[in-house]
């Protein structure tokens, strides 16, 4: 049998889209798995270049901004953490972290803890303030933490791991989604995460998670979730707009 070599299908580089600097798409093993590639395409810095490259890191939520999240849509009683939330609690909830977002859009400092039930919008709120940010010309990076998790993974398996957290590190403002649905108390992955939240401490940093913070800490284990006690807080306890198919 013929033994066909794809490695080199891999090997074509993606465009930064705005950023400066792209990963190349290669198989686990290359030369350049995990590490950062300067593109010359000579879009750096420029802002429609910075928020296309936003648009396309949230994938799903590309097209989620202020203007279509929707403060006052319909809501129906709901139960989130053991606790009943009647309409007239999750309107007001909705209120509060509509102007507390945007209170963040005007004073990007430190990390915002946005946590609550499932399809609440926790994501569609951090991607609004994100592309909020990045009209004013930040460099805002967005990362689902389970897919991030693989990728260092398997980045610590070609010692690439320091590359790949450059850029988390060092943007302005950074978004991590999803913290809590995968046990991040590994030694390894801890290590990450702590070094994520403790380097950006001041540093506008995103958090949004599915679980309130007792429950979180068998997650994450309790000194990164003292520090999202410390960080500022936007709570949805809000029924899943999701089953009801709106358009936020």
């Amino acid at each position: 049998m013929v033994k066909v070599d794809l490695t080199h299908m891999f090997d074509t580089p993606t465009c930064c889209d705005g950023s400066g600097w792209y990963l190349k798409q290669v198989p686990f093993g290359h030369p350049d798995f995990g590490k950062l590639q300067r593109c010359e395409c000579g879009r750096a810095g420029d802002p429609a270049a910075r928020k296309n490259a936003l648009t396309a890191a949230l994938r799903a939520y590309g097209e989620c901004s202020f203007e279509n999240w929707n403060a006052q849509r319909e809501v129906e009683n709901t139960s989130w953490g053991g606790v009943a939330y009647n309409i007239t609690d999750q309107q007001k909830a909705l209120r509060i972290a509509t102007k507390r977002a945007m209170d963040y859009v005007e004073e990007p400092d430190g990390h915002l803890f946005i946590f609550g039930a499932f399809g609440a919008g926790k994501t569609h709120l951090a991607a609004a303030i994100g592309k909020a940010l990045a009209e004013k010309n930040m460099r805002v990076e967005y990362q689902n933490l389970p897919r991030l998790f693989d990728e260092l993974r398997a980045a610590a398996g070609d010692f690439a791991v320091d590359e790949r957290m450059k850029p988390l590190l060092n943007s302005d403002v950074l978004i991590l989604d999803d913290l809590g649905a995968e046990d991040a108390t590994s030694q390894f992955i801890q290590g990450r995460l702590f070094r994520l939240v403790d380097e950006r401490m001041h540093l506008p940093t995103i958090f949004t998670s599915n679980l309130d913070l007792p429950v979180l800490e068998q997650k994450i284990g309790g000194r990164l979730q003292s520090r999202m006690y410390m960080a500022k807080h936007i709570w949805l306890p809000v029924s899943d707009y999701r089953k009801k198919k709106e358009t936020l």
